[in-house]
């Protein structure tokens, strides 16, 4: 009987028993999506400060982008933190609309965000979760 190699014993190029035993060491898992800050709400002549325009990696249409909404969004910049002593701070905000068919979103800010931000990434946090 001729053997053509295919059937019979299958080998893997995986040990199981060490893949299992072994540690898996890997990045941490994101757990926000990543935004751009594009600019502010805006008519023809006139800007609202108070509402910034958010595009979320990923998030392609409006569909999309209604489950951001309610989400908390974050700008993290360099500063020195005196409460906390660290590097670093942050202006919270959250989702509150959707905005043109693009996937782009609406975002309302405890302080208004600073127009260097403009183009600049925000964490786009996956809670609060209303899917539960």
């Amino acid at each position: 009987v001729e053997s053509d190699g295919l059937s019979g014993d299958l080998r893997l190029n995986v040990d199981m028993e060490t893949k299992s035993k072994s540690k898996i060491t890997r990045e941490p898992v994101r757990l926000y999506a990543k935004g751009i800050f594009m600019g502010f709400k805006r008519g023809q002549r006139t800007q609202k400060e108070n509402t910034a325009l958010v595009t979320i990696q990923g998030c392609q249409d409006r569909k999309a982008s209604a489950f951001y909404h309610g989400k908390r969004i974050a700008y993290i910049y360099r500063k020195n933190n005196a409460k906390t002593a660290l590097k670093y701070k942050a202006i919270w905000g959250k989702v509150v609309a959707s905005h043109g068919q693009s996937g782009t979103v609406r975002a309302v800010f405890r302080k208004h965000l600073p127009p260097r931000a403009m183009g600049s990434q925000l964490r786009v946090m996956l809670y609060p979760n209303k899917q539960i």
